[in-house]
């Protein structure tokens, strides 16, 4: 996929990058054995860029966040590493770092949301013969309690479930590169990670705050075009729009949301969907949540209006 001016975005003075390891494309029964293919049939043409015939079309997604001399990659996708659920999985990572001009040496932090497969797949250069890591100037950032998680001797002991710790994790702990974050931390200037547990232990999510400008990544899973909806100008009052599991953005708004308050917007928002079609009205502190079910169980959208 070539670069394109679609896939950045400005949230004051921090620039972001969305990077792809490509997509995958499979059958949906992999994932809902006991759903027929003719059930999604009302979401083709609503959520066109999520299938591909009837089967359902994945992007493995990345972003890459620039402030001042630092810059932190969110998520090293599945990696060159054969088969995702049964289907082939590209690999593309490092061929989009260079297609879009960024290089892999200027890479000062790799934040791991957490530790699936298809989030660790390029930690290390698995396509060289020594394997060293894609980032030679990087530290490696995840929740402690995904760590922990992850590698538990139950699970590494998993032929399936521990292949990519094994493979992809451990290594950079043994190598003396992984940072295990407990809590609230900022990475950059206007970049903070913060918890968001649930989908794993430790999943964690990006708060970008710069210049009255606010942005979230809830996970990089989806997302590659940066479609913001910016807000009404009426200072004390944002518009956030979620890019289905990608980045929502915040407009110019006389009061930041806590991390809290946004942890507990998604959360809200995602126990709300249980996958049905139809949309709920959550509040959580001063975030006012409206979730629209993708129908997988997570939000397709959450709207949230931000009061000061």
């Amino acid at each position: 996929m070539p670069a394109s001016s679609n896939n950045t975005l400005q949230v004051g003075d921090v620039h972001i990058t969305a990077l792809t390891d490509g997509s995958i494309t499979f059958d949906p029964r992999v994932l809902f054995p006991d759903t027929s293919l003719e059930t999604w049939a009302p979401f083709y043409d609503r959520f066109p860029e999520y299938f591909e015939g009837q089967f359902f079309r994945n992007n493995l997604g990345s972003f890459v966040f620039t402030s001042g001399d630092q810059r932190i990659l969110a998520d090293t996708g599945f990696g060159p590493h054969g088969e995702m659920l049964g289907y082939p999985a590209p690999g593309e990572l490092i061929a989009d770092f260079e297609r879009n001009g960024i290089g892999l040496d200027s890479i000062t932090t790799v934040f791991l949301t957490h530790l699936h497969g298809d989030h660790v797949g390029w930690n290390l250069r698995e396509d060289l013969p020594n394997r060293p890591p894609s980032f030679p100037n990087a530290r490696y950032r995840v929740h402690q309690a995904d760590w922990d998680h992850f590698t538990t001797d139950e699970l590494l002991a998993d032929q399936y479930r521990g292949e990519h710790t094994r493979r992809s994790v451990v290594p950079l702990e043994e190598q003396g590169l992984l940072d295990p974050m407990d809590g609230e931390t900022e990475l950059a200037p206007g970049v903070t990670a913060f918890p968001t547990p649930g989908h794993t232990p430790g999943h964690m999510s990006l708060l970008i705050a710069s210049n009255s400008y606010w942005s979230v990544t809830y996970s990089a899973r989806q997302c590659r075009q940066l479609k913001p909806i910016f807000v009404t100008p009426r200072i004390g009052t944002a518009r956030w729009a979620l890019q289905r599991a990608g980045t929502f953005s915040i407009g110019p708004s006389g009061r930041k949301p806590s991390s809290s308050a946004v942890t507990s917007a998604i959360r809200d928002g995602i126990r709300s969907c249980g996958g049905k079609a139809a949309a709920t009205g959550r509040r959580s502190r001063n975030i006012s949540i409206t979730p629209s079910p993708l129908g997988d169980g997570c939000p397709d959208a959450i709207g949230a209006r931000v009061r000061g």
